[in-house]
């Protein structure tokens, strides 16, 4: 979901340098509810790539300009084959540069091309890191804030993944100053959303699997402050307007999709030598995870309170 979340700066980019542009997204079936509310699409769907059809007023659209963010196998393959003699222009992985990163520990990483800014290239060459707005998700209506801590500490990569022991010293602190805490997840994390509620004890409330992701977007811009994972809920939380802590363990700005925006936020990390050990994060590590050990509570909660105050001054 990160990546999805990232590309909307192209949808504020393009909106800016050519007005009244209609704009089509296609993405995931999963994350299409997302885009409902977004003035700044013509029109959004939710595909798989690997469908042999596609919507009537998809097909019969005529498009000047195809920007493929994926630029993966399935995706050119997509292309070529649906949308046929459209140009195209596709985002470049750095695969050469992630290579010599990870096996020769060679970095060539330019610190300002951020994600956000290779996406927003493949549109404009020319575009700088100046010029690269805030990602924004919208929501139905404007929610209320409450005095409410969003956890993500899920993760599809276990080097991804600060303990649960941790997440619950955290929801503990602020529930014990009368904050609500609130654990976010999917389908398939319910029971561990529980086990952390627990751990938490009063004021802790586990949403983990019970909510489509439209409720949960409306649940998370309902809170005040957000931590979680290098994961797609906490890019979420940023794209939503709420000042948001990322922990980044195995992950890096090279390669993991780090926070873009004005919005507040705090990235926790701890450097490692070994740091970043593979493209989306990994589930084996030798050193038992060091970079996530060496993240402590403490400096965290430090963290998440000069977020809060922020929150609470504006």
């Amino acid at each position: 979901m990160g990546d999805v979340i990232l590309s909307t700066v192209l949808f504020e980019y393009i909106s800016r340098k050519i007005p009244h542009t209609e704009i089509t997204f296609i993405t995931s079936p999963a994350w299409q509810p997302l885009f409902k509310y977004d003035s700044r699409l013509h029109k959004s769907f939710g595909i798989d790539l690997r469908s042999s059809s596609l919507p009537r007023e998809l097909s019969a659209a005529k498009f000047d300009l195809i920007l493929d963010l994926q630029n993966s196998a399935r995706s050119r393959k997509f292309t070529e084959k649906k949308f046929a003699g459209v140009p195209v222009s596709r985002f470049d992985k750095l695969h050469l540069k992630r290579a010599a990163l990870l096996y020769l520990r060679i970095n060539r990483y330019d610190p300002a091309l951020t994600v956000a800014l290779r996406y927003i290239r493949i549109f404009d060459a020319d575009a700088s890191s100046e010029n690269v707005p805030d990602t924004k998700i919208f929501t139905a209506a404007s929610v209320k804030r409450e005095k409410t801590i969003a956890l993500f500490p899920f993760a599809a990569w276990r080097n991804k993944k600060w303990s649960e022991e941790n997440y619950a010293n955290v929801g503990k602190h602020f529930a014990a100053k009368g904050w609500k805490v609130l654990i976010f997840g999917g389908q398939s994390e319910m029971s561990d959303g529980k086990c952390l509620a627990n751990l938490i004890g009063i004021g802790a409330e586990n949403t983990a699997g019970r909510m489509s992701i439209s409720e949960t977007a409306t649940a998370i811009a309902g809170c005040s402050i957000a931590l979680g994972n290098d994961t797609g809920l906490s890019h979420l939380s940023m794209a939503l307007g709420i000042p948001t802590g990322f922990i980044f363990g195995a992950t890096t700005s090279h390669l993991g999709f780090f926070p873009q925006g004005s919005v507040p936020h705090t990235v926790f990390e701890h450097q490692m030598p070994c740091r970043p050990c593979h493209p989306h994060g990994g589930n084996i590590c030798l050193i038992g995870r060091a970079c996530l050990e060496g993240i402590k509570p403490e400096k965290v909660i430090e963290g998440l309170e000069q977020l809060a105050a922020i929150h609470i001054r504006s």
